[in-house]
């Protein structure tokens, strides 16, 4: 039985699906931490009525889409890896 080319393997396909798997959660993390500090430092009312806001709340929104999407792409490789294997 002959190997798989590197890109080809289930192994390759693995380490690629773990690496989206961190990014994911390491962007869910930054986006946690950026909507935090958004409700506890930022995002006041002065005495005039402005309503002051930072870059947080859109950093810490965009970093939690790109965490999820990152997430539902591990899974989506996981799912066909399995597939593969299976037949």
């Amino acid at each position: 039985m002959t190997e798989l080319p590197y890109s080809k393997s289930p192994r390759h396909e693995n380490k690629v699906s773990t690496y989206f798997f961190y990014a994911g959660l390491l962007f869910i993390t930054a986006g946690a931490c950026c909507l935090w500090l958004e409700k506890r430092f930022y995002q006041y009312v002065d005495q005039d009525g402005w309503l002051h806001e930072s870059l947080f709340m859109p950093l810490g929104v965009f970093s939690l889409l790109l965490g999820f999407a990152a997430l539902f792409l591990f899974s989506v490789l996981k799912i066909m890896v399995f597939i593969k294997v299976r037949r």
